[in-house]
């Protein structure tokens, strides 16, 4: 995943069907100097044309458009704007939601209440391929997941041999991964440079043959990974 270059300005696309609600959040974007609005969408299939057009770093995503949603939006990013990062901007959260979103490709979620601070970093976060979740998010994730494994959600064989091809260094990042925690966060556990944990990071979703962290994440869960670290 690549990084945001420190001098330029990161394009947003914001996709909310609520008019008012939209204005804020252009609003609160604009306030910002390193951060810019290239676009506006009020249903998700709007989002994903726009998104084709003008390539925006970030969006942010409303989940309940008509007629097309924002979990599908999500999806269908990836083929029309794959290094965009995707943040869910929602009232909603709960886990089959959450769980939806992230495996269709979201890359965090803040929820609607979030304050002008709360979103700006956010989205500076989710724009450096970190994720990202509000509080009340974050718990209904772990809870889906928890549910999942509880519920002997088998990890398939082809999943089983490509964790086997991972470090034992490399299964910890990913352990440390699933329990949400930034690049930043993991460098400061396992004392190392920020800069080699995203080095980890990238050659984990080689070898897992994922497109993002979330998914790894929720692979890593389900195998119970935070569960087993050395570190």
């Amino acid at each position: 995943m690549n990084g945001i270059h420190p001098t330029k300005a990161l394009r947003v696309l914001i996709a909310e069907d609520e008019p008012l609600i939209r204005y804020a959040l252009r609003t609160m974007i604009e306030s910002a100097e390193d951060i810019t609005v290239v676009g506006e969408a009020d249903d998700g299939a709007e989002a994903v044309s726009l998104a084709g057009e003008e390539q925006p770093d970030v969006v942010l995503m409303d989940v309940c458009m008509r007629p097309v949603g924002g979990v599908d939006a999500t999806r269908q990013m990836r083929r029309v704007c794959p290094e965009a990062r995707v943040l869910i901007v929602t009232s909603h959260y709960d886990g089959t939601l959450v769980g939806e979103a992230l495996e269709a490709g979201a890359g965090g979620f803040v929820l609607k209440t979030a304050s002008p601070e709360q979103l700006l970093r956010a989205v500076r976060t989710v724009a450096t391929g970190d994720m990202v979740f509000s509080s009340p998010v974050g718990t209904a994730f772990l809870n889906r997941c928890q549910v999942t494994t509880h519920a002997h959600t088998p990890v398939t064989a082809d999943e089983q041999a490509r964790l086997a091809t991972l470090s034992r260094r490399e299964l910890d990042v990913l352990g440390l991964l699933a329990e949400g925690l930034s690049n930043a966060d993991i460098a400061r556990v396992m004392s190392m440079a920020p800069a080699t944990i995203k080095t980890y990071v990238s050659r984990i979703l080689r070898k897992l043959r994922l497109e993002n962290r979330t998914q790894a994440a929720i692979l890593a869960y389900e195998a119970d990974l935070s569960k087993n670290l050395t570190c």
